[in-house]
């Protein structure tokens, strides 16, 4: 009984035990005797090879022994998933002639996918007129566009190699997820794109270490890697950024400097006139200057340094 909406939920949680129970058996994995007692209890151990997908009904079956025997079975065959185990015991039922490709459809597609694109590049490569570098200023017509098509198909194998070999290991370890199908999709996509980026945009330096690295070589890396582009890609961003900033605060710094010096300045012009008065004042005391005359110099000096709107306190 394939699993759909219809379904209920004892109907999909026994569907999922069976498929763990047969895993756990088949993996000499040891049974303990209160799991064996709730298969009995859930009349699992009366099916029979023809039965794979269709357990019994479940609605002779008491729900809660169908959970203690999901969560018994679910701690037993860990870190595998339910779900996984049953989707493989369902593509296991079916005999179709692709099957030998995978044990679930998204091994089986990006196995085809990754043999198209090694085929295409295998054929490319035979071209006389692929030279494997992008030459965008002498490069035109049939030429350059054969050249960035033996780019993309080295990238596509980069990445569909990479998504295969992480989704590979999820199933063989039971925990691979068909709700995640659309984000595996996704990153192919992402690793063809960074893989045809890194390679025709990033030059290559000819006297480093890196010399003998080539276009295609490159564009299989960015393929496989879609985060090391992405770093690639936001240093240059940010090195970017940083001239921009770094002139305007050159700019911003020349003007506080600026600023700086000309309040200096006239702070250093306000003391010298400060110190004459002071001096004045000073000489007019020793030469027995009149004390109106002395009061009427500090009262000048005092305007002065008190801004005008400011009254004197008295």
């Amino acid at each position: 009984m394939n699993i759909n909406a219809n379904n209920s939920l004892a109907d999909q949680l026994l569907c999922e035990c069976n498929a763990m129970a047969r895993h756990a058996f088949g993996s000499g994995l040891v049974i303990p005797q209160t799991v064996i007692t709730l298969l009995n209890t859930c009349k699992l151990n009366k099916l029979t090879n023809k039965d794979t997908q269709k357990p019994v009904d479940a609605s002779t079956v008491a729900f809660p022994s169908i959970i203690a025997l999901h969560t018994a079975l679910s701690r037993l065959v860990s870190p595998a998933k339910p779900r996984t185990l049953l989707l493989i015991l369902e593509q296991s039922q079916k005999k179709r002639w692709w099957s030998f490709l995978g044990p679930v459809p998204i091994i089986r597609s990006l196995i085809l996918m990754t043999g198209i694109f090694l085929v295409a590049w295998i054929g490319f490569s035979l071209s006389p007129k692929v030279t494997g570098e992008i030459n965008w200023a002498g490069g035109q017509g049939v030429g350059l566009l054969l050249d960035e098509l033996f780019i993309f198909f080295a990238a596509g194998i980069g990445a569909t190699f990479s998504i295969l070999f992480q989704v590979n290991r999820f199933v063989v370890r039971g925990i691979y997820d068909p709700i995640y199908d659309a984000s595996y999709w996704t990153r192919v996509v992402l690793g063809i794109v960074s893989g045809v980026i890194l390679a025709m945009l990033i030059p290559l330096d000819q006297t480093g270490p890196l010399k003998e690295l080539t276009k295609p070589t490159l564009a299989l890396l960015g393929g496989f890697s879609v985060t090391v582009v992405y770093r690639i890609l936001t240093r240059l961003i940010a090195a970017v950024e940083s001239l921009v900033k770094g002139d305007t605060q050159t700019i911003i710094e020349a003007n506080q400097l600026t600023v700086k010096a000309e309040l200096e300045a006239s702070q250093t012009e306000e003391r010298s006139k400060l110190a004459a008065g002071l001096m004045s004042i000073k000489n007019q005391l020793a030469t027995g200057t009149d004390t109106a005359t002395i009061n009427k110099n500090i009262d000048s000096q005092m305007s002065q340094l008190i801004p005008q709107g400011i009254p004197e306190q008295q």
